[in-house]
Formats: structure tokens, sequence, C-alpha cells
């Protein structure tokens, strides 16, 4: 039935099952790798980036370990 299909489009086989699997997989991955932000968390996270918080003791700490780790 591929061979077939891929004759009709006058594709060899694997362009054939690339041309109609690649879409498919794009957005399977773009599905699981994507973050869609409500407005409000979107603008939560600006305000975040405009004005940090400051770093704890516990991310000092981490980064301390990390600094003595290279």
């Amino acid at each position: 039935m591929l061979a077939a299909a891929a004759a009709y489009e006058r594709l060899d086989l694997t362009s054939f099952v690339m041309r109609s699997a690649l879409p498919a997989a794009e957005e399977i991955v773009a599905r699981h790798e994507r973050i869609t932000l409500t407005v409000r968390d979107s603008a939560r996270v600006l305000k975040l980036l405009e004005h940090p918080p400051k770093a704890t003791a516990a991310l000092r700490a981490a980064a301390k370990r990390r600094r003595q780790r290279r």
C-alpha cells in the first residue's frame, strides 16, 4: 500500500514516508516541549525577569557547590 501511494506521488518509499510522517512528528515534539502560559502567568514571568527576587541562602549554597565542582 505504501509503495503504491509513493508511486502515485512519484516519490521513493522513504521520501513518501518522511513527507507524511514528519509533520506529525514535529507536532508531537512541539506539544511535549512547548509550554503555553496564560496571560496572567506570562505577566508574572515578565515581572520576575524585570525584577528578579533576591537569591536565597539555599540558592547561594548551590551556586557555591557548583563552582567548586568545576
